[in-house]
């Protein structure tokens, strides 16, 4: 795999999510799981995503689509 730049790597996760994913499908995009999670927990303090407890998803939110298209 090649090196990602962190703005690279948050936007994967984003593009990801759009339809809904689960972490293990987000773990196609980096093997570790504690660098994941990371990148997780910070899209969701800046409200770019939003995980679904019920469903065990995560989903992107207006704002994270308004940041992928700028």
């Amino acid at each position: 795999m090649d090196i990602l730049s962190k703005l690279d790597f948050m936007v994967l996760i984003i593009q990801n999510s759009i339809n809904g994913s689960n972490i293990m499908e987000l773990m196609n995009i980096h093997p570790s799981y504690d660098i994941v999670k990371k990148y997780l927990d910070a899209l969701q303090e800046n409200d770019l995503i939003k995980y679904y407890t019920e469903e065990k998803i995560f989903l992107t939110t207006s704002k994270g689509l308004v940041f992928l298209y700028i």
